[in-house]
């Protein structure tokens, strides 16, 4: 590892009004290399984290993007809006895509401010954990077809990584667990905005948006997941294929839901060998 990274936590990248009508600011955590000279541009990941997306906070994935920083990555963790629980009233949820689009506001943000935190606006990738994961994969295969006019259209990135990530929230193979944290998502009422449960699932699939012109995906999955099955890697795979989108899966034996000791030393050396692969270039 290098020096210790550049360490900015709470950069506010978007202000959000509640229910309430009372505004509140979405923040993120930025590590940037310590060698980083001025002028220079560095590739940046964007991590994402889980937690059903109605827990967790940007701060789980600080050591993640410190240790990113530290082997030359800039390396930003970011937080998004959840989704409303049954039986609270949070005025700073929202359902879908509100997720989706913070994360990719987060990135617009990154990109505007590229100069003044020395990132290179082409090179941006995304790496996520569980609900995370599935808005790394959003971040994929999304653009500003797919988003309400609302939101931001640069949120595209140029590879993401998925650790235990959802691709279709309508398999049936999703257990019964798994589908009450969906209905959190989507919401569970039969309609919405005159829209089904299946239509809303398959709106925040990214198995739906796969497209011959999104970026590489490198997914993870263990066969003893117990909310997300590792079947979810096939129609996915399948969709990459018939579009001609670069990546892989890897599943593993064995493994539940996040993966520990020498594993998840494996797994995130091959998540920075796939970043070097697909962010080393710039677009011309």
């Amino acid at each position: 590892p290098g020096s210790a990274p550049t360490w900015t936590p709470d950069l506010t990248y978007a202000t959000r009004t509640g229910t309430d009508g009372k505004t509140f600011e979405l923040k993120l955590n930025l590590a940037q290399p310590a060698d980083l000279k001025p002028g220079e541009r560095r590739p940046c990941i964007i991590a994402i984290h889980g937690g059903g997306w109605t827990a967790g906070k940007r701060e789980d994935l600080d050591a993640l993007v410190k240790l990113l920083a530290e082997q030359g990555w800039a390396a930003a963790t970011v937080s998004y809006r959840f989704a409303p629980t049954p039986g609270t009233a949070d005025p700073k949820t929202a359902r879908f895509p509100a997720q989706l689009t913070d994360c990719a506001e987060a990135v617009q943000f990154l990109r505007a401010n590229a100069d003044k935190y020395g990132l290179d606006p082409a090179r941006i990738g995304a790496v996520g954990f569980s609900a995370g994961a599935h808005l790394a994969m959003m971040l994929a295969v999304t653009g500003p077809e797919d988003q309400p006019a609302s939101s931001p259209a640069s949120g595209r990135i140029r590879a993401a990584v998925s650790f235990m990530g959802p691709t279709d929230l309508n398999a049936k193979d999703i257990p019964v667990v798994s589908k009450g944290i969906v209905s959190n998502l989507i919401g569970a009422d039969p309609l919405i905005d005159g829209k089904s449960i299946e239509e809303r699932g398959k709106t925040a699939s990214p198995l739906t948006h796969v497209t011959p012109d999104d970026a590489p995906i490198l997914m993870f999955f263990g066969t003893k997941d117990p909310l997300v099955p590792h079947t979810q890697a096939y129609p996915m795979l399948d969709a990459m294929t018939a579009a001609g989108v670069p990546g892989r899966a890897e599943i593993v034996a064995g493994a539940g839901h996040g993966f520990g000791g020498e594993e998840i030393q494996r797994t995130l050396a091959a998540t920075t060998a796939f970043f070097t692969e697909h962010l080393k270039a710039k677009q011309p």
